[in-house]
């Protein structure tokens, strides 16, 4: 059996001899597919180059690209490696190949839901592996090996003939050390104190704070002069936040700065860094605010939305996100919450990592990336601010064309953010969509947008001897082929007379609870072994945390709001005589189990 495998890749010279050769064990090999990330040249030159060897070897493996950069340092390409194109040497010809439509990462989702087992095969930076994990977690198990690219020399002139090569993370995991010398642009003899420290970038947590008083600060001309030193304990290796915060007299804050450092493994960390003008500064505000759907995150009434933003400024302590409900489009808007440090429940203020909105994410200061999740069947839009102890910034709002990114799908800057959930009932059922088979219903997420001015609702041809759909389990409901709301809405689906039922419902799992189940007779409670009039009206209301009740009887089966008017029906339309076994059966909310019970009715006449 071959092994199926993704070459991630930056080519290079190097790269491509490891595709071309995979290419030749194709007995053994199945190449799913080329993505490319930013490595030793940018990513466009990297794609170029795979694309040119594809043409001039007659490969046809389809490509993907990937990211562009790094996800926290700045792309960085190494021309001395591969030359200026990353592939310096021979001239290819142009080439009219091009890349596949989506996104590198979304690639990997596709092959590791299709397929069993897949290998990635990662011969550059490991950015579209990690995002990949980061974006799909769920899907991770499902990777067989990652298989890197490691370096070693070896001796070929003194005739040995075992060469051993290990690849380890013991170097990668190495602490470090820092030792920063900082310049302020001004001449100040006011400061009494810097406290200077390494943090956490997203949970603010102190790893390294050092004092510094006024006797270690170089006062020059027009400037002044600090170090941050630390080379007796050892740090781990990693990205954090560098603070230094300014102080006069005794404990009065007057300034802050802040920026990303990253702690190299097993080197000391040495440069000079430029403070900005920051004493008494409120921060600038940030800019790009963007809203993205994040893909296949809608369930039980909510999704989850990604925004990203640019952060303009160095002296911010948090940011403050303040989500907005509307009415309808032009519609003023309605405060929802606000996500920030503090909290105050009069004012819908709320701490973001412990609201229900929180799903991944930082709002400190040099975080550029958050995730929300969001309920179903309401208008937001969103806005961002920075925050210091001075003051705040001016609040931002989503005015520019966000770019698609892998994962996600953009909001338009002048739609607003919201998903409404659909659900068509058919009872007694099934309904086939992409390939998947859905029983008793269906439930589907549409966006409405600023031009949307109805949802066309789905085909009810879909689902056997279905008339259409109705807002009602009335019998006498019309049918309806459109939907003109953005609110959540229930459908049923209304079924020719003699219909019958396409499977057999599994027996429910547990009983109602008291006062959740009515079944009435003009008002009159009647109960299991009664008499009723075969052209009596039998009503029936089910009440609890439930998301829909069936009634079952013979091969008819109704559907039934929670909580609402009900299922009506009389002997005579479902053509029963004597003793007749009625079931009523309710789907408990967020779980895949039924409540029910069943009742022996004696229609007479």
């Amino acid at each position: 059996m071959k092994r199926k495998i993704i070459i991630d890749c930056d080519p290079g010279h190097d790269d491509v001899l490891a595709i071309l050769t995979a290419h030749h064990y194709c007995q053994q090999l199945e190449i799913l597919g080329i993505t490319t990330v930013a490595g030793n040249q940018t990513l466009q030159k990297v794609t170029d180059n795979i694309l040119k060897v594809e043409d001039y070897c007659q490969l046809d493996y389809p490509v993907y690209m990937g990211y562009d950069s790094p996800i926290v340092l700045k792309s960085e390409p190494q021309p001395l490696a591969h030359g200026e194109s990353g592939l310096d040497g021979f001239v290819f010809e142009k080439t009219n190949r091009k890349t596949e439509s989506i996104h590198a990462i979304d690639f990997f989702k596709k092959c590791l839901i299709e397929n069993d087992k897949v290998t990635i095969v990662a011969l550059g930076p490991l950015t579209n592996v990690a995002m990949f994990v980061k974006t799909y977690p769920q899907l991770a198990n499902k990777i067989d090996q990652v298989v890197l690219m490691g370096k070693n020399t070896a001796d070929l002139t003194n005739g040995g003939t075992d060469i051993s090569f290990k690849l380890t993370t013991s170097n990668v995991t190495t602490k470090g050390y820092v030792d920063l010398k900082c310049i302020y642009p001004e001449s100040t003899t006011s400061i009494s104190k810097i406290k200077a420290g390494l943090y956490n970038l997203f949970t603010d947590k102190a790893i390294y704070e050092k004092e510094i008083d006024s006797t270690d600060i170089t006062t020059n001309a027009g400037s002044c002069t600090f170090n941050f030193t630390e080379t007796t304990t050892a740090i781990d290796p990693g990205t954090y936040t560098y603070k230094v915060v300014f102080y006069t007299g005794t404990d009065t804050k007057v300034g802050l700065w802040s920026d990303i450092l990253l702690i190299a493994p097993g080197n000391t960390t040495a440069k000079t860094v430029n403070i900005p003008p920051v004493i008494t500064e409120k921060p600038d505000s940030p800019s790009n605010l963007c809203a993205y759907y994040v893909d296949d995150t809608e369930t039980n009434g909510y999704y989850n939305v990604k925004l990203t933003w640019e952060d303009n400024s160095s002296n911010e302590e948090y940011y403050v996100i303040t989500i907005n409900e509307y009415d309808s489009y032009g519609a003023a808007a309605v405060l929802y919450k606000e996500l920030g440090t503090t909290e105050e429940t009069a004012t819908n203020k709320e701490v973001f990592v412990s609201s229900q909105e929180y799903v991944s994410g930082s709002i400190l200061a040099n975080n550029t990336e958050v995730e929300l999740k969001l309920p179903t069947g309401k208008l937001f839009d969103v806005s961002i601010k920075a925050v210091n102890f001075v003051d705040s910034s001016d609040e931002v709002t989503r005015t520019v064309v966000p770019t698609e990114t892998a994962g996600c799908t953009a909001v338009a800057a002048n739609d607003k953010i919201t998903k409404t959930m659909i659900t068509y009932n058919f009872p007694g059922k099934t309904c086939t969509i992409d390939s998947n088979t859905y029983f008793n219903s269906y439930t589907e997420y549409k966006s409405w947008k600023n031009n949307t001015t109805e949802f066309t609702l789905l085909d009810s041809t879909l689902i056997n001897e279905c008339k259409g759909w109705t807002e009602t389990t009335s019998e006498t409901a019309p049918v309806v082929t459109d939907y003109e709301s953005y609110k959540d809405k229930i459908f049923y689906a209304k079924f020719n007379a003699d219909s019958n039922i396409d499977y057999t419902i599994e027996e429910y799992q547990s009983g109602f609870k008291d006062g959740e189940l009515t079944i009435t007779n003009a008002d009159a409670a009647i109960n299991d072994n009664d008499t009723v009039k075969i052209n009596d009206d039998i009503s029936f209301k089910v009440t609890g945390d439930y998301e829909y009740f069936l009634v079952k009887v013979n091969n008819y089966i109704y559907s039934g709001s929670i909580g609402g008017t009900g299922i009506t029906f009389t002997g005579t339309q479902i053509k029963v005589t004597g003793n007749t076994a009625i079931s009523i059966i309710a789907k408990i909310k967020n779980s895949d189990k039924f409540a029910g019970e069943t009742i022996t009715l004696n229609f007479s006449n």
